[in-house]
């Protein structure tokens, strides 16, 4: 179904730059179980952790599934109820994974809208509410959680208590994107999660922030000089 991604460290099709070749090391290493990335829009956090999960499911057969979860927040208030919107659970949250979906597009052979949707209606690549995740399978997966910097600690520990030894975890986000009014720099799940790592080392648990933007040159111009508010 897939064209399989290239070998890790091969630099041309995988990563740009040292920071990237390191955060892919840690993120095909059987041995760690969670990886903490950070990083701003850009840095390559999404490409890397698909094309990982992709190699180890599709290529190495390590895990069974990918599993995708995102803190979905809607027009009319911040937080994760979806209830209201059209459409089963999965169609709701299609559009919110836009970004995974456009990775896995890019890895698939043909990148056609059927090809991808094939790996997510088999249940291959699952796509989970965050506010769902209590009633969740996690075994044998390569579980990605994006933007963990719109959860709060508690859901963190929801999903991290839930992990089987089985179990992959890689927790991406950015804390200068927090769209919850409920959350700040310092009490969201991606900083807490990440200061507890850092105070409670243990082999099995990564961590890595990138800081080299590798899109355009206008992209990389905004992110550096337009701040609102500032």
């Amino acid at each position: 179904i897939l064209d399989m991604p290239p070998k890790v460290l091969d630099m041309e099709h995988y990563t740009y730059n040292f920071e990237q070749a390191v955060c892919m090391q840690q993120a095909m290493d059987d041995d760690i179980k969670i990886q903490i990335i950070i990083g701003k829009a850009g840095t390559g956090k999404t490409h890397i952790a698909m094309a990982a999960a992709l190699e180890k499911v599709f290529k190495e057969r390590k895990y069974d599934s990918i599993k995708l979860i995102k803190p979905v927040i809607t027009k009319s208030r911040l937080g994760e109820d979806i209830g209201f919107l059209p459409g089963s659970v999965k169609r709701k949250l299609l559009p919110k994974m836009r970004p995974f979906v456009e990775k896995l597009r890019m890895f698939t052979k043909d990148g056609s809208e059927e090809s991808y949707k094939k790996l997510i209606d088999s249940g291959v690549i699952e796509l989970l509410n965050l506010a769902d995740i209590r009633g969740a399978d996690l075994a044998n997966s390569f579980v990605i959680f994006d933007e963990a910097q719109n959860a709060n600690p508690f859901q963190m520990r929801t999903l991290g208590t839930r992990l089987g030894e089985d179990t992959k975890l890689i927790v991406l986000g950015d804390p200068t994107q927090i769209d919850s009014v409920y959350l700040d720099k310092f009490s969201n799940a991606l900083i807490y999660l990440y200061e507890n790592a850092l105070q409670n080392p243990t082999p099995f648990l990564a961590h890595i922030c990138l800081v080299q933007m590798v899109r355009s040159h206008t992209s990389q111009w905004f992110e550096k000089n337009f701040q609102p508010g500032r």
